[in-house]
């Protein structure tokens, strides 16, 4: 009985794809209503593009980058979180060098300098739907200096991947005759950025670079994806329904050990921006875990996937979560592809920006632990504790904060997220979360001095990521702390 209805809600999802409005969607589709954004239709994703048209822009690509070898993408959320899975999973195989950045800390920049050996060999890709992202924009100015203060010229040495109705936005705030591709194989615009992988260019284009621009073994890759697509599609339908109807609202995705961290970051994006604080009263957390570290409470979602190759279980796995989230939208009348709630703290960044921002109590580590437990004080609902941290994070030291939180806390889960990560993958769930206590977190320490920028630009990017850190605060004030840690960035890199 379930797998006849979710066939039948999954047909719903099919007649919906690749419409433009609503209008040509039957009344009895709820698609009509939770497919869209306003009037912007966001289920172009659902249907997989033809190959003669991938190969198209494969070439395209290849035209452009002749004679590169490393690859610098830059973008923010769902605009990045796939280049940043495909490097863990291939970045080992390839001749080529790939690098994804998407931190306005001026350390990840520099981190990220010291490991490129020729500039004159290097492309710098950035990647915004709207064409206009602040972070991204900056970021990639802020890249520019260097190469212009090597003597090489932006315009060899940067593209951008946008819808391409936005193109002039791009070329209006100074880059001007820079290639510029689209996002979408069909340079369509109806594909949210968290549900871009795996059919279009921000997923495509990496991994043929990651294939050493083969584009005979992507498409064997491609092939074989769309193969073991069509058996399992039903699978995640059928478990988005279970689901649904058990009320669950908190998920344990459940991969094997080399996808977990890959995917980790895009997962919790896909669950928490598409199903948090949309309908009242359901509140969803969302683990990325390996099988035997699933908490209490959670209920566990996993695919079994039939091929030996891990790129391909890495697509698999994306497009049957985004099965699985449109039908669990569906069961319980989510608009999955919008985020209003993200505007919140977009829009306090813009009232904050022209004022002076509040310089938040610097803490060490002890005092902040005590600074938590006086928030916790008479919130015996609390069950998680999130901490999000506006700095360049090494895994070393969210590892030891985590550590060191769960000592203290054990009653609690705790979360450790990188602030330009997070806002993108949770601030939507977070703002009518009642169970979380948010503890937002700026450094003492940022780097302001990089050979080839301007001081007063990467003090500027600082300004940017403090912004935004008080302008989240600001806006979950009623659950969140906010503090200055002391930190030593440079004695933990070592």
């Amino acid at each position: 009985m379930r797998e006849k209805e979710s066939s039948i809600t999954f047909s719903y999802l099919m007649q919906a794809a690749g419409k433009r409005s609503g209008e040509g969607i039957p009344g009895d589709n709820l698609f009509r209503e939770i497919g869209f954004d306003h009037e912007n239709a966001r289920l172009g994703w659902v249907i997989p593009p033809g190959w003669k048209k991938i190969e198209e822009q494969l070439q395209r690509f290849l035209e452009i980058v002749k004679e590169k070898n490393t690859f610098i993408f830059s973008g923010m959320g769902g605009s990045i979180n796939t280049v940043k899975a495909l490097i863990e999973i291939l970045g080992e195989q390839s001749e080529n060098r790939l690098y994804a950045i998407d931190s306005l800390d001026p350390v990840a920049l520099e981190e990220l300098l010291s490991s490129i050996i020729d500039l004159s060999k290097t492309l710098v890709v950035g990647i915004s739907k709207s064409g206009t992202t602040e972070e991204t924009q900056n970021l990639l100015k802020t890249v520019r200096e260097i190469f212009q203060s090597r003597g090489l010229s932006y315009r060899n040495h940067f593209l951008w991947l946008t819808d391409l109705p936005n193109r002039a936005k791009i070329e209006n705030v100074s880059w001007q005759n820079v290639e510029i591709l689209p996002i979408q194989v069909d340079e369509g615009t109806d594909i949210g950025g968290r549900f871009s992988a795996p059919h279009t260019l921000i997923l495509l284009l990496p991994l043929l670079l990651l294939l050493d621009g083969d584009i005979i073994e992507l498409k064997t890759v491609w092939d074989e994806y769309l193969a073991l697509r069509e058996r399992l599609i039903l699978e995640a339908a059928c478990k988005a329904s279970e689901l649904a109807h058990k009320n669950t609202r908190c998920f344990a995705v459940v991969l094997e050990e080399p996808l977990t961290p890959a995917l980790r970051t895009w997962i919790t994006q896909l669950f928490q921006e598409s199903l948090g604080s949309k309908i009242e009263g359901f509140d969803p957390k969302t683990l990325v875990l390996t099988p035997n570290d699933i908490p209490t409470g959670f209920e566990s979602i996993r695919f079994d996937i039939a091929s030996s190759k891990l790129i391909i279980k890495a697509m698999l796995t994306m497009y049957l979560f985004e099965v699985f989230v449109a039908v669990f939208a569906y069961y319980k009348g989510i608009n999955f592809v919008n985020q209003p709630e993200v505007e919140n703290y977009k829009k306090r960044m813009r009232e904050v920006s022209s004022e002076r921002v509040p310089q938040p109590e610097r803490v060490s580590l002890t005092l902040l632990i005590e600074r938590i437990k006086r928030l916790l004080t008479g919130k015996p609902n609390i069950r998680f504790i999130e901490v999000v941290c506006y700095w360049h994070l090494r895994e070393r030291e969210r590892n030891q904060l985590n550590a060191t939180l769960r000592a203290t806390f054990p009653d609690k889960e705790i979360l450790v997220f990188v602030g330009s990560d997070w806002n993108h993958h949770s601030y939507q769930a977070a703002s009518k979360n009642e169970d979380t206590l948010f503890v937002i977190l700026t450094s003492s320490d940022y780097e302001t001095k990089i050979p080839g920028i301007k001081e007063h630009v990467l003090r500027q990017n600082i300004a940017t990521l403090k912004t935004i850190a008080y302008a989240t605060y600001s806006t979950l004030e009623d659950k969140a702390g906010y503090f200055e840690l002391i930190t030593n960035k440079k004695d933990i890199s070592r």
